[in-house]
């Protein structure tokens, strides 16, 4: 196996060695045919853990053409796989809508001539590609469910997620491969009771969600204006080498005023240059009404490092599986619903491992038992009682099996262990 791991990368060309706990991964799947729940934090490798197996297999066994399957939840994050991957040389291809997929690769895709085949549960669970799927099921090596919390989160209003037990059912001899950044226990235990499968049978695989190189700056402050608590970055924005931040709001209409507070304060300098055009713009919104069109615009435009966009202000609807590694900060006017959504939030700074900072303001009755859950309440809690913030946060998100936080090792790791 060994081998045949290092064959594959050596071929492709791969500057990188697999982490320890990635090829954990591989080798339970592929040695052992053994089910496995990955949590493994923002930036660490997830699509390592599945993108190779193919690849890897098909040295082992030379015989056969193999097929990992890939459950995902968005199509932006589908179609950043299938470049990606093909970039380092694996075959793949995405189930879209039939007018998204030529004639010559839906056949392609019905003969499992793919290494990498992507799709959301939705899809797969259609008449088509569901039988697609049982004809080439001996060659699978394994059904990945990417984002695997998308299973209790987005459950209620999926179909596709209600209904993942059946993919299960039809291809009952492949290992299951569950991967996700961030999940408490309940949760592993509850996507895998989805399944119709018991824990005992999954091997789980998990390293502690911490993000050392992202401090917490979280504070309580006496009012509501944000124009007053964020000209910090107001003023910021205005360099010419203005850091990259995201700011979460959860209502559209503080996304919007917090919007066009940072257009109005900005006026000549919300644009680059003299052209007055989206393409342009300094800063930018991002909410669920955001048109299909501009949300692509922002999102490409917000990847790219040379990009004159710095700043976009959004609701939760900005994040999954948009893979930027250049932000520098992550800014919460107001506290995220539950401990979860706040942590993957904050993971999408500092991902390439530069110094991220994550600003979190509680501004007055933006802490409530309406609005927030139990966990972010002690999160919130924490804020005033001289703890350390990022203690009370992985103590919500440890799993068995993970290697706990070590009291006393994160002296400046927040405002809270600096005082």
């Amino acid at each position: 196996m060994e081998e045949a791991i290092n064959n594959v990368m050596t071929e492709c060309g791969v500057p990188y060695n697999l982490k320890p706990e990635q090829i954990q991964i591989i080798r339970s799947v592929l040695e052992r045919r053994k089910n496995v729940f990955g949590l493994l934090p923002t930036g660490f490798g997830k699509s390592d853990c599945y993108g190779w197996l193919s690849s890897i297999m098909d040295k082992i066994e030379t015989d056969v053409e193999h097929i990992t399957l890939v459950i995902s939840p968005l199509r932006s994050l589908m179609l950043d796989q299938v470049e990606r991957w093909s970039s380092r040389g694996v075959t793949c291809a995405a189930i879209m809508r039939a007018d998204e997929i030529d004639d010559a690769t839906k056949e392609e895709i019905t003969e499992g001539k793919f290494q990498l085949i992507f799709s959301s549960p939705e899809a797969i669970l259609r008449h088509k590609w569901w039988s697609a799927a049982k004809r080439w099921a001996n060659r699978l090596t394994a059904v990945v469910i990417d984002e695997a919390h998308c299973m209790t989160k987005w459950g209620t209003f999926r179909d596709g997620y209600k209904n993942i037990s059946t993919i299960r059912s039809i291809l009952s001899q492949q290992p299951v491969v569950c991967l996700t950044a961030t999940a408490t226990q309940s949760m592993v235990e509850d996507i895998i009771h989805t399944l119709n499968l018991e824990v005992s049978s999954f091997e789980i695989i998990a390293v502690l969600p911490d993000r050392p190189n992202i401090k917490i700056h979280a504070e309580r402050v006496d009012n509501a204006n944000f124009a007053e608590q964020l000209k910090w970055y107001a003023d910021l924005l205005k360099g010419k080498e203005a850091p990259k931040a995201i700011i979460y709001s959860r209502q559209v209409n503080e996304v919007a005023n917090i919007y066009a507070w940072l257009m109005s304060s900005l006026n000549e300098m919300a644009w680059a240059g003299s052209d007055r055009t989206v393409h342009n713009r300094i800063v930018e919104m991002y909410h669920g009404s955001t048109d299909q069109e501009s949300q692509k615009r922002i999102v490409s435009s917000f990847a790219k490092s040379s990009s004159p966009l710095r700043c976009v202000v959004a609701t939760m609807a900005f994040g999954m599986g948009v893979q930027i590694n250049d932000v520098d900060f992550v800014i919460h006017w107001g506290p995220s619903r539950d401990v979860l959504s706040y942590w993957q939030e904050v993971g999408r700074c500092a991902r390439d491992g530069r110094q991220g900072h994550s600003y979190l303001y509680l501004y007055p009755r933006s802490v409530n038992k309406r609005m927030v859950d139990h966990s972010m309440m002690e999160v919130c809690a924490s804020v005033t009682s001289n703890q350390c913030v990022r203690a009370v946060i992985l103590q919500h998100l440890y799993v068995s099996g993970m290697q706990k936080l070590v009291r006393g090792s994160c002296q400046q790791c927040c405002n809270g262990c600096e005082e």
